[in-house]
């Protein structure tokens, strides 16, 4: 909220920032803590027992079996429980007495009463879940202008019935008002979560939601695009598309894809795909400082967070932003 506040006021909006803390980072630390060191020991035991050429091989076979063991352990302790917990508190937050209702609630009336004000929403990971309970029922005169997602860890299922609504009930107009930025396939796999090889998304899909390998909007695969112009694919080359996800996903799940899919080329929404390494922390002139690429940079990210600006100020916005760097000291 520091770094990224004083930015957004700059800009001539005013921020209102919704935190809550979960305990799904401590749960799923104490998971690790249980499998790591035997991890550990068995890569040991790898290197000394193979030849050179084999310790690669070897290696990626042993990472399969400990994020299978991870995403076994995380579904029956505390990680599934944890997750559900965190799903049931946004839903309550987002009920008619819930607190994060009651705040939207004095925000619409503020709007509607302020000449030239509007209502803007930028989400976060599972912020996607708590935004898309508290949206679901407005109708069109909470004038609302823009919504953004950054790598929303709701299921596409719960997009549709959320997100999807907005547009048919004329809350949200197509293209020009709702915009979604994740991470590629390629650089989500380099994001991975601790020991656990891959990605939190995948962990969500994989071992945390009611049914296992559950699609995550977040997750790029759940975007069926062109690998080359990132376009939404036609029905004919999602056909062609269809094995691959069967491959991913439970294949129960996979109409939830093409249902979400046939929203977002109905809405002209396209996703705005993540495919560099690094993104820029700080940037004047002739000094640059850049962080690896994941989960939870989107919001140290200047090209995003500038992008997001522009999408609410629609393009007028009046202070480039060139520092988000975390503050180390929060006293």
């Amino acid at each position: 909220i520091r770094a990224l506040g004083p930015w957004i006021e700059a800009n001539g909006i005013c921020p209102v920032f919704v935190v809550w803390r979960t305990s799904l980072a401590d749960a799923l630390g104490s998971i690790g803590r249980d499998l790591v060191p035997k991890f550990q020991d068995q890569q040991l035991r790898v290197a000394g027992s193979v030849g050179k050429s084999l310790v690669g091989t070897a290696r990626r076979k042993l990472q399969k079996q400990f994020d299978k063991a991870f995403e076994v352990r995380a579904e029956k302790a505390l990680g599934k429980a944890t997750w559900s917990q965190i799903k049931e508190n946004a839903a309550a937050a987002a009920a008619p007495e819930g607190a994060a209702s009651r705040l939207l609630a004095r925000l619409i009336k503020l709007v509607n009463s302020t000449e030239g004000a509007e209502l803007h929403f930028v989400s976060h990971s599972a912020g996607a879940i708590l935004l898309g309970n508290l949206v679901k029922e407005l109708q069109a005169d909470a004038r609302i202008k823009t919504m953004t997602l950054l790598a929303p860890a709701c299921t596409t299922d719960f997009a549709s019935a959320t997100f999807g609504s907005l547009f048919s009930r004329g809350v949200l107009k197509p293209e020009k008002s709702f915009r979604v930025h994740i991470l590629s396939a390629e650089v989500e796999r380099e994001d991975t979560l601790g020991n656990y090889g891959n990605s939190i998304l995948y962990l969500v899909s994989r071992a945390l939601e009611e049914k296992r390998k559950t699609p995550i909007l977040g997750m790029a695969e759940t975007w069926l695009t062109d690998d080359e112009t990132g376009e939404l694919l036609n029905p004919a080359e999602v056909e062609r598309k269809v094995p691959a996800l069967e491959w991913l996903f439970d294949e129960n799940q996979i109409d939830s894809v093409l249902h979400w899919h046939d929203i977002a080329r109905a809405n002209r929404i396209r996703p705005d795909i993540k495919r560099q390494r690094t993104v820029t922390v700080f940037d004047r002139g002739d000094v640059k400082e850049t962080l690896p690429r994941g989960h939870d940079t989107f919001d140290n990210d200047i090209e995003t967070i500038q992008s997001i600006i522009d999408f609410i100020t629609a393009d007028n916005s009046m202070s480039p932003v060139d520092d988000l760097r975390e503050f180390s000291d929060m006293s």
